[in-house]
């Protein structure tokens, strides 16, 4: 009698691929990957400068509206002066964003003359604006109202040493830097603060 070369079952060939149950039904041993976790957002109060960054020089946080939640210190700012537009323009563009307002100075008065009232005298002074932004690219749409469109900027661009897309001014005694890096838009004005970029490069950073 010829014997057939058959195998007895199709179950027999499914064990290797460690079927469980009866045959056409399998169940996989692998377990999903685990999930790849998501980032904690960026937060604009974190990242803001602070009186560390700043080496050489006696700072204090200013108490609000000079610091704090950036609509309240658009709110707050001076009416009348040239400025004053630009920064309700820039609240008005980062509506979506976390914006938060960080002042350092040397006096009460400089907290105030952050806000566009004037002071007296040279005390060094520290004006910062921290944006995070939903997405990468509303950051990028928003930089140039946000961050390089509240000052005059006399260099912008990889010159700044802050990435394509910044702009920067300075002067005898004034430094003023903005920059757009991931979600993120910061700028950073000084006043009397010799080492203002070590502490813009310390809030950049910190973006991450």
């Amino acid at each position: 009698m010829r014997m057939s070369t058959r195998p007895a079952g199709i179950c027999a060939v499914a064990m290797t691929l460690l079927v469980i149950g009866g045959c056409g039904e399998s169940v996989s041993t692998l377990s999903d990957p685990s999930p790849t976790p998501t980032p904690t957002p960026v937060s604009a109060r974190a990242i803001a400068v602070k009186p560390p960054d700043f080496p050489g020089v006696s700072l204090r946080v200013c108490p609000g509206p000079a610091t704090g939640d950036f609509a309240a210190y658009a709110a707050a700012y001076r009416k009348g002066i040239k400025r004053q537009p630009l920064i309700l323009a820039a609240n008005l563009a980062a509506a979506k964003a976390d914006g938060w307002s960080q002042t350092l100075s040397g006096s009460e008065a400089s907290c105030k003359g952050a806000l566009g009232f004037a002071t007296n005298g040279g005390d060094p002074t520290v004006m910062s604006y921290t944006f995070v932004f939903p997405t990468e690219a509303a950051a990028v749409a928003a930089f140039p109202t946000v961050g390089a469109g509240t000052f005059l900027a006399q260099v912008r661009g990889d010159p700044t040493g802050f990435g394509p897309n910044s702009a920067g001014s300075t002067d005898v005694e004034s430094y003023w830097i903005a920059w757009q890096r991931k979600t993120v838009v910061a700028l950073v004005e000084c006043d009397n603060v010799p080492s203002c970029k070590k502490g813009a490069q310390a809030l950049d950073s910190r973006i991450v």
